[in-house]
């Protein structure tokens, strides 16, 4: 009987592994938008006032460097750090919707 229980969880977490490594795999397969296709121009504008001191092109080379990242994880990791850089509170106005927005670039739905 307690074999059973135990061969039982163990084929769970086996399932629930292989449900998660789909989903890994259908989403590296399907391309990912440009992040500026996210924004509005008013959103746009926004961020750049608000998060990068009126400066396009740093705003610019930032959203390049994060359409070349490919995981939400890392992606978020570089968003923080600039964040941080910037003396921006991440939680907080622009800096949440700015996350927010590239967040749906990764799980749309």
């Amino acid at each position: 009987m307690v074999f059973m229980k135990i061969f039982e969880r163990r084929n769970q977490a086996e399932d629930i592994n292989d449900f998660e490594s789909q989903i890994k795999k259908e989403k590296k397969s399907k391309p990912l938008k440009p992040i500026l296709s996210l924004f509005s121009e008013k959103e746009t504008s926004a961020f750049v006032k608000k998060l990068f001191a009126n400066d396009f092109h740093q705003f610019n080379d930032f959203i390049k460097t994060l359409d070349e990242l490919t995981d939400w994880q890392v992606t978020f990791q570089k968003i923080e750090e600039e964040f941080q850089r910037r003396n921006i509170n991440s939680f907080q106005g622009e800096a949440k919707k700015f996350s927010d927005k590239v967040f749906k670039r990764f799980y749309p739905d």
